[in-house]
């Protein structure tokens, strides 16, 4: 055979996991632009979001360098990191919801989970305690070879800095949400499961008597894989707002 072109395992293996990172890991969304040549650099990648029904850029551009390996392991917090990184230039809480499982991903949120965050100050003000908030639970899981609830809230207050809290004594409101999610194998609106979820748990953002909170249930075995779930970011728990069913993402 003449001699010729030689591709080396190194030059395979390195494409594959070029295509891997834009086939598995980043959002079909993202515009991927392979670097020819790559000085290291292999992909520009140009970040979209959907807005109003529309997918629009972000203005935002992030470098990959990719390391192929013939023993990969596929993990998924280098990539949250960077949905983190973005999600962290919002400035609107809509913007927000639409990241949060990226951002997130062993929590599960209701649809309508910041629709009164507005109330609360703007995004870029809040958004600091909010993320710290949500990445403490995005790390625990309670009961069932996790830790106990009290000692999940005593780790979430250490580890943010945020008092966090069991409902108060002269709280006597019944903190439920009315939820549906639908089973992983049944998408349709008709195989929707409802159950109403208690919802004590709850950060305390800024200060203890401040009217900002975070409030969410542990989890439960029937839903999604027990994860927590966040309900309401926003005022004091309102049994008015908080009385409508809402979808778990």
């Amino acid at each position: 055979m003449a001699e010729g072109k030689i591709r080396t395992s190194q030059h395979i293996t390195g494409d594959r996991a070029v295509k891997i990172i834009k086939d598995r890991i980043l959002p079909p969304e993202w515009v991927v632009r392979e670097m020819t040549p790559d000085y290291g650099i292999d992909l520009d990648v140009e970040l979209f979001d959907y807005e109003n029904d529309k997918c629009v850029t972000l203005g935002e551009h992030i470098f990959v360098q990719a390391k192929g390996t013939e023993s990969p392991t596929y993990g998924k917090d280098n990539i949250t990191l960077v949905y983190r990184f973005v999600m962290r230039k919002f400035d609107k809480y809509e913007q927000l919801l639409n990241w949060c499982k990226r951002a997130y991903p062993n929590l599960l949120f209701t649809d309508d989970a910041f629709s009164t965050a507005d109330k609360i100050g703007t995004l870029k003000e809040n958004l600091p305690q909010i993320d710290a908030a949500l990445c403490a639970l995005n790390e625990i899981k309670v009961g069932d070879h996790g830790i106990t609830e009290s000692e999940a809230l005593g780790y979430l207050q250490a580890k943010t800095g945020i008092e966090c809290t069991g409902k108060g004594r002269s709280e006597e409101q019944t903190f439920k949400k009315n939820v549906k999610w639908k089973g992983t194998d049944d998408k349709k609106e008709e195989g929707c499961k409802r159950k109403a979820i208690s919802c004590i748990p709850h950060f305390k953002l800024d200060k203890s008597y401040s009217n900002k909170r975070i409030y969410f249930n542990w989890g439960l075995k029937e839903i999604l894989d027990g994860k927590i779930i966040v309900v309401h970011v926003g005022t004091h728990w309102d049994e008015t707002v908080n009385k409508r069913e809402a979808e778990i993402m």
